[in-house]
């Protein structure tokens, strides 16, 4: 089992790989502090873990182990 990742390293990896907040917001339609918010687990959007995941091509779990199914 892969270990879970923190929420920084999560935003570390989108800025690595030039994965903006607001690419994904764009993408799905929402406002860019809703992106921040999913991020940042203040709020959950399985729809937005799931962009974030295939962006950076891993796993829900292990960007977001709450998303765990």
């Amino acid at each position: 089992m892969e270990t879970p990742m923190k929420l920084n390293k999560v935003r570390a990896l989108m800025v690595d790989r030039d994965i903006k907040q607001a690419d994904i917001a764009d993408e799905l339609k929402l406002s860019r502090s809703h992106v921040s918010g999913v991020i940042s687990g203040r709020w959950r959007s399985r729809r937005v873990v799931e962009c974030i995941a295939r962006h950076l091509d891993m796993p829900v779990e292990r960007l977001f182990p709450d998303y765990a199914a």
